[in-house]
């Protein structure tokens, strides 16, 4: 496979391969010979096997996977964590290999709502072993890299509940320059930058302002409380709303729509050129300059063309800053 699969994607994919080996060896295979002819390491082998086996099911999601026994070389049972040989002990349900137990998304998609859960909940234990077991079987071990900012995420989250004023030193993201603030905490989610944090006070506008906690240099609550404003949830929601915008781009700067749209779907594509529908959070005109500022006047707005001077004269302005 290539290089820029994912390490969970290549273990999935090992696991059902050796399972559909293991279909023709009903007596089983040395373990050894098994990881040799997948190209791993027995050790590696086990732990892929058994981490994909100890992964709940989703509820009600469908048959369930082959089962697979662990022998000794005289053929009795043996302990998983010693055995040499391994047999697959349900051979006619390989018809519903990968159909579920935990298709690969879904155990991606897992695997990052508990590292989120675990920001929210440091002390968890019980969750943080989970963690490992997940990890050191699929994700490139326990210390997997954590969502941006997480760190911080049980402080701020504290001075939500205590409706505590937050002070912080914050490096801007749109506009260069590190601030120093003191803001009112709403609500705390994890997007796919990371964690950001929706503050007050509202501004002239009645906007809140969007903090990325990986931008954030020291953050400390104050003793001083605040009362949120009436409908604040309503107007949180408002803030986020999103919108779906399709853009033109050389195909050589696709990947720039990844670092900032919440999701990207390829409309169309050929050697030179690729149109990509993009869902973005505010602020949109400032994410779209982002995304087609490198291509240096070659890229194209193809819907949502009112934004197209917002996107103009944002990304003059980054382009000048950068020296072109």
């Amino acid at each position: 496979m290539a290089s820029g699969v994912p390490g969970y994607v290549r273990r999935y994919t090992r696991v059902l391969r050796a399972l559909e080996v293991l279909a023709y060896y009903p007596d089983g295979l040395p373990l050894q010979q098994l990881a040799e002819e997948l190209g791993t390491t027995p050790d590696a082998l086990r732990t892929e096997i058994l981490a994909y086996y100890l992964a709940e099911p989703a509820s009600g999601a469908g048959a369930p996977m082959p089962g697979v026994g662990w022998l000794s070389p005289s053929g009795t049972e043996d302990d998983p964590a010693l055995a040499e040989l391994v047999v697959l002990t349900n051979p006619q349900a390989l018809a519903d290999l990968g159909v579920v137990r935990m298709t690969v998304d879904e155990m991606a998609t897992v695997w990052r709502a508990g590292r989120i859960l675990a920001s929210y909940e440091p002390d968890n234990e019980v969750l943080a072993e989970a963690l490992d077991v997940l990890g050191e079987g699929w994700f490139d071990g326990p210390a997997a890299e954590a969502e941006p900012g997480a760190e911080l995420v049980s402080v701020v989250r504290a001075a939500i509940e205590g409706r505590q004023r937050i002070s912080m030193t914050y490096a801007r993201e749109w506009r260069p320059g590190i601030t120093e603030r003191v803001v009112d905490p709403y609500r705390l989610i994890c997007t796919s930058r990371g964690w950001e944090l929706d503050a007050g006070p509202l501004d002239d506008t009645g906007d809140p302002r969007t903090f990325l906690l990986a931008n954030v240099q020291d953050l400390h609550p104050l003793a001083e409380t605040f009362e949120p404003p009436a409908g604040i949830l309503a107007t949180l929601d408002e803030h986020r709303a999103r919108l779906r915008v399709e853009v033109s781009l050389p195909q050589r700067l696709s990947w720039g729509a990844d670092s900032q749209a919440d999701s990207v779907e390829v409309v169309r594509s050929d050697e030179e050129t690729t149109t990509l529908r993009v869902t973005l959070s505010p602020p949109y005109g400032a994410r779209l300059a982002l995304i087609m500022a490198p291509a240096l006047g070659d890229g194209m707005l193809m819907t949502e063309r009112q934004l197209g001077p917002q996107v103009g004269a944002f990304a003059s302005r980054l382009l000048e800053h950068h020296g072109f």
